[in-house]
């Protein structure tokens, strides 16, 4: 798995330093058009140690090169054409075709400034220090804005950073921001920063004879081609969003009140209800009271059938509301899935390049749409990055969708007990005519009243159920509305003012492609920053320096180049 790892990397830097045709059309003193790679060598606490620069041109037919740099050395990687390097401009005859030349810069400064630090079991540690221990390990990553370079990098590339964790010796690894895919025994953390983004990465894990592999970054130009209508489009698609959340929260609210009446007016009830089955039992017991008892169970009857029927008018206009409740949320629904159209149509306009087309999100397909895409996205530059971006855009889909069923059920629920409702109020009807006709029929009152009396008792206990069923109705609506509270609440302060700007980041950089090495050199195709750090490895024996002297003195420059950044 390593080695097909360390395959694919090659095959990448290869293509990043071979896969574009450019025109050759310098004169005497004008800039041959070219590609050009930055590759950094940084220390274990992120200072800059070294700087290369690749630099990659292809000519239509034989001529010279004209470059510009302030390079301390530079070496021929096509031909065995001299160099030459005079008052930072570089001059070289190549033939048609691509052609290849490496300079080490003078200067060692980036457009991102890196502080790596290192605690064990809480205390700072160096990396020197660190190598082979064992215990609680943790890392911070800071990345800042480098203010003695040109700004115009660090706003306008993305900076992905890659870190591998071998499972053998690093468990309960613990991360945030990081997309983690498992390769082999390795687990491989990717985090990526945005153009114009400061970021601090922290990441701690339990290890064991500690050891890592170089740090990774890569500096890429990956921003998206969108237009002010768009950005406009999704900027309003977020401010009705806001507006349906606030309702729907009202709206939760409303219905706690709701259902918190209607327990009370249950409790009411059940309370007449527990009076008429004692009355009815004590006027079994006394048949001598029958007159007075008689009375008493008709105002019982009374206030029962009031009480349900209160009741049954309360649930019909709850169930009533019951429509415009789930037409409010699927409005909101279809506004999540409409924003998330908006976001990902970028993508999609590039997949459909790739003659691949991907139907547009809806409740019934989003998560088969978002997986598909998550397997395409290697088809696009940079697509990787976008990744965690889908992942998060899932998760609050599905979310949204498990609230939206649980109002389906809950709207069921509210409907049903409309309905049992309206039969307990016929029943509460029937009781009270029924005592009304054992008032007129007190003849026949001794021979019903153990009836009436047992039906009493079932009626007590079909009150305390419904009693107890609207308490946990309005406990379901109160956490209904402590979270639509509390979504309203962390939305609610987001500026569609700062949800502009996150996008404007990803708009295409204004202008041509800025040379890193040079001002002069204007014809800049692709810009592309590759860097690393130290690897951290127990000290090496006597032997291992040897056999690792040797091996280095049988490689290229181009193996050279490679193993420093771990492709080979």
């Amino acid at each position: 798995m390593r080695k097909i790892k360390k395959l694919v990397s090659l095959i990448v830097a290869l293509g990043i330093l071979m896969g574009s045709t450019l025109l050759f059309a310098a004169k005497d003193q004008s800039p041959t058009p070219k590609d050009e790679t930055v590759y950094g060598i940084l220390a274990a606490d992120g200072t800059v140690k070294e700087i290369y620069v690749v630099n990659g041109f292809s000519l239509d037919k034989p001529g010279t090169i004209v470059d510009f740099g302030d390079y301390t050395e530079v070496s021929n990687l096509t031909t065995t054409e001299e160099i030459k390097n005079a008052n930072k401009q570089i001059r070289v005859a190549a033939g048609k075709g691509r052609f290849f030349y490496q300079g080490k810069l003078a200067k060692t400064e980036l457009p991102w400034r890196f502080k790596i630090s290192y605690r064990l079991d809480g205390r700072e540690i160096t990396a020197q220090e660190l190598a082979g221990k064992s215990g609680l390990w943790e890392l911070v990553l800071e990345i800042k804005k480098n203010p003695h370079v040109d700004p115009w990098y660090y706003e306008n590339m993305t900076l992905q950073v890659f870190l591998t964790l071998d499972t053998e010796k690093f468990s309960e690894i613990k991360t945030e921001g990081a997309t983690i895919v498992s390769a082999g025994k390795d687990k491989q953390l990717n985090y990526t920063v945005f153009p114009g983004r400061e970021q601090t990465i922290t990441l701690s894990a339990k290890v064991n004879a500690f050891s890592l592999p170089p740090v990774q970054f890569s500096g890429i130009m990956m921003q998206l081609p969108l237009a002010g209508e768009n950005l406009d489009t999704l900027t309003a698609s977020f401010a009705e969003f806001k507006s349906g959340l606030a309702e729907l929260d009202r709206g939760a609210q409303k219905l706690q009140t709701g259902t918190g009446e209607l327990a009370d007016g249950l409790q009411v009830l059940a309370g007449g209800g527990q009076q008429l089955a004692s009355g009815l039992k004590q006027l079994q017991a006394n048949m001598h009271a029958f007159a007075e008892g008689t009375g008493k169970l008709s105002s019982a009857a009374a206030e029962v059938d009031n009480g349900a029927s209160q009741l049954s008018t309360g649930l019909t206009q709850l169930a009533r509301e019951n429509d415009a409740l789930l037409a409010g949320a699927e409005q909101i629904f279809a506004a999540l899935l409409a924003s998330a159209n908006a976001q990902l149509e970028p993508l999609l306009k590039q997949l459909q390049s790739l003659n691949v087309t991907v139907e547009p999100l809806t409740a019934e397909n989003y998560a088969v749409v978002l997986a598909d895409l998550s397997t395409r996205l290697p088809q696009l530059p940079g697509g990787s990055a976008y990744v965690s971006m889908l992942s998060a855009l899932k998760s609050q889909l599905d979310g949204y969708k498990q609230f939206y069923q649980g109002l389906q059920n809950y709207t069921d629920g509210v409907a049903q007990m409309a309905e049992a409702g309206s039969n307990l109020t016929a029943g509460t009807q029937a009781l009270k005519n029924g005592v009304e006709t054992l008032g007129l029929h007190a003849a026949e009152f001794a021979g019903a009243v153990s009836l009436i009396a047992t039906n009493a008792e079932k009626l007590n206990t079909g009150l305390y159920n419904v009693y107890q069923g609207s308490l946990a109705l309005n406990e379901v609506a109160r956490q209904l509305a402590e979270g639509t509270g509390e979504f309203n609440r962390q939305t609610v302060n987001l500026d569609e003012n700062l949800f502009a700007s996150a996008l404007d980041s990803l708009r295409e950089p204004a202008g041509p492609i800025k040379s890193f090495v040079s001002p002069q050199n204007t014809a800049v195709q692709t810009l592309q920053f590759i860097l690393r750090t130290e690897e951290i490895s127990a000290p090496q024996t006597a032997k291992d320096k040897t056999e690792i002297t040797e091996s280095a003195t049988k490689q290229t420059f181009w193996q050279k180049l490679l193993n420093l950044f771990n492709f080979s």
